[in-house]
Order: C-alpha cells, then structure tokens, then sequence
C-alpha cells in the first residue's frame, strides 16, 4: 500500500513539476509568430547605466540571467550588441537569447550565422543542435552537429570541441533509442577528451570521460529505475559547469524521498531545482536535460548514479551489440 501511495505522489510530482511546459513545442508555428525585436522589448524597464561598456554591462546581464530577470536581459543583450553595435564580436547575442528562453529567436540567429560561414565556436553548432532537438528536429540536430565536426576551432581547442560534439550526438542518437549510434558517439567522446591540450580544463578531463560512461552503463542497463536501494544517505559527485556538483540522496524503505544538489552553478535554468525532482518522480534516472542547461542537468543525473550505485543500484543487467 504504500508502494502504491509513493508511486502516485512520484506521478503527482513529476506532473506538477511540468505541467508548466505545455504542449508539445511548434517550431513553424513560433517562427511565423516571431517579431525581432518582439513588441515586448520595448516594455521592459531597467535602471541599468547603459553609459557603463559591454565588459561590465555583460557581467550585469549573466547576473539577471543567474536571477532569471530574462527579459531585462535580454533587452540590455539587443540594446548593446544589435542597435548600438557596443562589442566587436557580438556572439554573446544569441548565447544570451538562449540562455534566457527565446528559444525561436536565438535558433534564427544561430542558424543564420551558421549558414553564412565561418563560425569555428563550436557552441553555435552546439547551441544550434539543442534548439532544435528541443522542437524535436533530430534531423536537424545531427545535421548540425557534423557541420560543426567539419568547423572546429584551431589547435588545442579542436580536440576537446570534437568530443563535445560526438557526446551531443550520443545523447541525440540516445534519445531517439539508437543505442548502437549512441555507444559508438560516446565512445569517441571518450576516446578524445584524454588526448586534449587543452591549456586549462585538463584536470576536469577524467570527470568529463566518467560522466560520458555513466550514459554508457545506463544506456547499456536498459532501464534507468533505481529499484529497491538500500536505506541510508549515500553522495555522488560530478563535474558541471562552474565547478563540482554534488548529490545527496536520502533513501527510506528502499526509495529515493529526498535529493539534496550542492553546487555552484550559475545561469542553470532551474535544473537544480528540476532534475532532482525529475529524478524522484519516476525513481530513476530517464529525465531530460533541461534545455539551456544541459552540462548541469547531466551532472547532476550523473553525481546521483553514483550515489545510487553506492545504495546498490546495479550497473549493468545486459549487454548490447
């Protein structure tokens, strides 16, 4: 009985945790509708010294996005690269549309420039590549992603870019349930990140080739469940984007009744509120990255299989061609 009375409150929560999303989302339709600049930028009020130069207004802008003042934003975002031409690389335009949930209208930009050459960040074509797999164009996305193999940035940087790119089409060929594609992508993800040069970043490398294994055992599990875990708390830790991020969770009577993330993420679109109750809404790990934040939201899937394989979650129950 109260198996069953968990199992409804998990339902219950995960519904109300997303029933914000609405339906399905409509690229056509949302690019037929897009205004650029929308009409309701010339709403938005801020107080902010635009006097001030982009090195300290861009500082101010991730700050509104960290607080989810997006809008705010966003119109400091247009005002200083777009109608003032304030930067001479202005590639933080569609970054911070992005980042600030203008999905439509940061795909138009990205694709644009995309389609006029020359970009060698490989986070346009990583950036492009989620927009799209958010309106569910996997065709797309991987079309993205392998133009993005053919623009890699120069020496040290290529290497780590590559690896990024071939997990972003482990996770897109995961997603539509092409595990050998997906096992193939991971797997040369994990290849690269240990030979990159990279000057700064390499002592993250270990962490960024485990979190890729971590896909790799639950892709090969067949199914994310935790199942019957061991009372008690047990921690996992994983590496994000601003640094470590670690998972507690509580588990009673076998399952997961609470997860505490301890992180210094910035800019992380509630995934640290999201996944975690993601997570124990469906006793497993079969979430879906939050879009705009998929670095946090992976690694805070990833610090709780680690928790959870120390509660005695099994690694791996089958194998796969």
């Amino acid at each position: 009985m109260r198996l069953l009375s968990l199992r409804l409150a998990a339902i219950a929560a995960l519904v109300a945790t997303f029933a914000a999303t609405g339906p399905e989302p409509d690229l056509d339709a949302e690019l037929r509708n897009l205004q650029i600049p929308p009409p309701w930028l010339a709403e938005v009020k801020s107080d902010y010294n635009t006097d001030l130069p982009w090195k300290e207004a861009r500082l101010h802008i991730r700050k509104l996005l960290d607080e989810h003042r997006n809008r705010e934003a966003i119109k400091l975002t247009y005002d200083y690269l777009v109608v003032r031409k304030a930067a001479p690389n202005d590639h933080e335009y569609p970054l911070y549309l992005f980042l600030g949930g203008e999905y439509a209208w940061a795909l138009t930009v990205y694709r644009e420039r995309i389609l006029q050459g020359g970009q060698t960040e490989n986070i346009s074509y990583l950036n492009l590549a989620a927009l799209y797999r958010y309106y569910h164009r996997y065709e797309d996305a991987e079309k993205t992603l392998r133009l993005g193999l053919e623009n890699l940035p120069k020496p040290p940087w290529d290497v780590p870019s590559s690896a990024k790119i071939h997990d972003r089409l482990g996770d897109l060929y995961a997603r539509q349930d092409r595990v050998e594609d997906a096992l193939r992508e991971y797997a040369e993800a994990m290849r690269l990140f240990p030979t990159s040069k990279q000057p700064w970043g390499r002592q993250n490398l270990p962490k960024e080739v485990r979190k890729i294994q971590t896909k790799v055992d639950l892709l090969k599990r067949g199914n994310q469940e935790f199942g019957k875990l061991r009372d008690g708390e047990y921690t996992g830790t994983s590496i994000g984007y601003a640094g470590e991020v670690s998972v507690t969770i509580t588990v009673d009577q076998g399952q997961v009744e609470k997860l505490t993330v301890a992180h210094k993420e910035h800019i992380e679109q509630h995934a640290t509120r999201r996944i975690p109750a993601a997570i124990k809404a469906v006793q497993g790990l079969e979430v879906d990255a939050v879009t705009g934040a998929t670095i946090t939201s992976q690694a805070i899937i990833d610090a709780t299989y680690q928790a959870a394989r120390q509660a005695g979650m099994k690694q791996t129950i089958r194998p796969v061609p």
